[in-house]
């Protein structure tokens, strides 16, 4: 009888492991997501004024006759989103970048992992968003550290111009911010630019900014008679509108 029983046991043991092979035998194997082409988009910014070169150790003339001398300049550049020919769009995680007038290197913008494609624009905030208004003091191109944060009020200088202006050599000081309703300085830009990104390549944007715009655009700036914007506003805002007049696509690098 034991015996028997233990030739019951075995065959059973034996087709619970026939079946289980089987089951095994027919579950599908998940086909693998296959990798997204990738390369590489370096910016590369350049600053004039007017036709001309700008420079931090020149007298520049805006077209109001107001002479002015840089001695420190600093924006922001974020939310990064580059277009393709078929409308999908390439966004930026974490896009916060700052550009230093006085650091050459800060001009250089690299973007990492963008699927290959062909792309008809380029689209970017001036200034920072609502969104990390509202955090606080934070980390990187944010770091307070940068001169750009607001102690008295939550919130981010978007753009920043100081210097000298006149024969007197008086200061000015443009502190462009502002993200809370009635007061929004942010600006949204979209430049048209063709280029085409290759599979673990490099292609090279050049982006031209007319700082001369800031002062003679649409709401021009007569520095002698207001050398001196520091707060949120109306003409903060206006001073913006002209801002995001500056930037355009030069070509290929």
């Amino acid at each position: 009888m034991n015996r028997i029983l233990s030739s019951i046991l075995s065959f059973s043991i034996a087709g619970m492991a026939l079946v289980g092979c089987k089951g095994d035998e027919n579950t599908p194997t998940p086909t693998p997501t296959p990798a997204i082409p990738t390369g590489k988009v370096g910016m590369y910014w350049s600053h004039t004024w007017g036709s001309g070169p700008f420079s931090m150790e020149a007298n520049l003339v805006s077209d109001q006759g107001d002479t002015l001398y840089f001695e420190r300049g600093k924006y922001y550049l974020t939310n990064f989103e580059l277009i393709k020919s078929n409308d999908s769009v390439y966004v930026e995680k974490e896009s916060y970048r700052m550009i230093n007038l006085a650091d050459p290197a800060s001009m250089i913008l690299n973007f990492n992992q963008v699927p290959t494609g062909n792309y008809k624009a380029i689209r970017f905030m001036v200034g920072v968003d609502s969104a990390r208004n509202m955090s606080g003091a934070q980390t990187g191109a944010l770091d307070p550290a940068n001169g750009m944060f607001w102690s008295w009020s939550t919130g981010y200088i978007h753009f920043k111009v100081e210097g000298k202006h006149g024969i007197a050599r008086q200061p000015f000081a443009y502190h462009i911010g502002g993200f809370r309703r009635n007061q929004v300085a942010m600006r949204t830009v979209t430049l048209n630019a063709n280029f085409v990104v290759e599979k673990d390549s490099i292609q090279g944007l050049l982006i031209g900014a007319d700082l001369k715009k800031m002062f003679d655009g649409p709401n021009p700036i007569v520095v002698r008679q207001e050398p001196d914007i520091t707060l949120p506003g109306p003409v903060a805002q206006g001073i913006a509108d002209n801002i995001k007049q500056m930037f355009k696509f030069d070509g290929l690098r």
